[in-house]
């Protein structure tokens, strides 16, 4: 599950991929929690600001919390989202966070991409909301946690907007592989800290 991500604070910071007619400036903190508003790029390449998770009117307590991620095995067979599967969109990020487990603890890591700055998640968008989608890590970070957010390749934004390819057809083209040069940076544990 990805719950909080390092947002673009410029759209200029995508050089000439998307469309400069966008806001450029980036309101608001760069890290994004669910129900921030962050930017999303749409199928013409223009950046919106929209708010991170699905809301789920019928639901009560906490199951009402919005839905911040959508997973890539699933998600065209979910009720939710058959309204939105056409509404691909792109999320930039430089980063986002996860945390493993060791013991009674769980230690903060950011991950990046190592060879691209900044990259964008797959997404797909209402018109007023966002939600990430996800899918198996790959083996550098598979260690931290089990997911990752979809992280497309600059060559593979295009196509991911392109809605005349099914969507499952897309996604499975798209996932991630083994290659993808990840990299993480961990938090250092509080009780080893004492003794550096």
């Amino acid at each position: 599950m990805c719950s909080s991500f390092e947002s673009i604070e410029d759209v200029k910071e995508f050089g000439g991929r998307f469309n400069h007619q966008s806001p450029t400036k980036i309101p608001g903190k760069k890290i994004k929690l669910p129900t921030d508003l962050a930017p999303v790029f749409d199928m013409e390449k223009k950046a919106h600001l929209l708010t991170w998770g699905i809301p789920q009117p019928w639901a009560e307590g906490k199951n009402a919390r919005p839905i911040i991620n959508a997973r890539v095995e699933t998600v065209a067979q979910k009720p939710t989202f058959q309204k939105i599967l056409n509404r691909r969109c792109l999320v930039p990020a430089t980063a986002w966070f996860e945390w493993r487990k060791t013991g009674c603890k769980k230690l903060k890591n950011r991950i990046s991409m190592d060879y691209a700055l900044p990259f964008t998640f797959a997404g797909l968008a209402s018109d007023t909301h966002f939600t990430i989608i996800t899918c198996e890590a790959v083996a550098p970070i598979a260690h931290i946690h089990k997911r990752m957010p979809l992280v497309l390749l600059p060559e593979n934004e295009s196509k991911w907007l392109n809605v005349q390819a099914p969507f499952e057809t897309v996604a499975k083209t798209l996932l991630p592989h083994e290659g993808y040069c990840l990299s993480f940076d961990e938090e250092k544990s509080a009780q080893l800290d004492m003794f550096n």
